[in-house]
């Protein structure tokens, strides 16, 4: 009877699964880069004047319009001065820590961008008086204060895309090379 043995070295791949694990607890490297990319693609959105996922952004009112023409503005939807698409400076901005990136902005208009607005205002309450019986209230003159929601924030396909070959980049540098068959 003939016997065949096969030893295996493990070795390299125990290296490699033990190096994974190590980075997979801090994932810093990867997370700077995501925050980076998501800035970068965030601010491409001002220039496409697009929603994540492709939609156009609604167009700005005719009122508007005319009143940014009067002010030296261009036809661009939501860039006027170029804060809130970090064009004038700071106020976009990316995070990332060893678990998470963010990219967001600190002006308080960013959300009703985001989201819309359909004019409701709350009515402010004194800080003596604290009703219970505050309602809203709608805006002084019709159609003032609503603005449609044009979504700047999110991921597009092509963004989910990139996530996956930057962590894939990542993982593959500290495994050394070992290749999945």
């Amino acid at each position: 009877m003939a016997t065949l043995t096969i030893t295996v070295d493990d070795a390299e791949v125990q290296a490699a699964i033990d190096r994974l694990a190590a980075a997979g607890a801090d994932l810093s490297e990867p997370m700077k880069d995501v925050a980076k990319y998501l800035l970068r693609s965030t601010m491409a959105r001002f220039a496409s004047q697009a929603a994540p996922d492709g939609s156009p952004w609604a167009p700005i009112s005719a009122a508007w319009a005319k009143r940014k023409a009067k002010l030296g503005g261009g036809r661009e939807i939501l860039v006027f001065r170029g804060y809130l698409s970090g064009r004038a400076g700071g106020n976009l901005s990316a995070t990332s820590d060893a678990n998470s990136a963010q990219v967001g902005t600190n002006l308080p208009y960013g959300a009703i961008h985001q989201f819309g607005f359909d004019g409701t205002i709350l009515r402010r309450l004194a800080p003596t008086a604290r009703r219970r019986d505050a309602k809203p209230h709608p805006p002084s003159s019709p159609g003032a204060g609503f603005m449609p929601a044009r979504p700047w924030l999110g991921l597009s396909d092509r963004d989910r895309d990139t996530l996956v070959e930057i962590f894939t980049d990542f993982f593959n540098a500290v495994a050394g090379g070992v290749r999945a068959v």
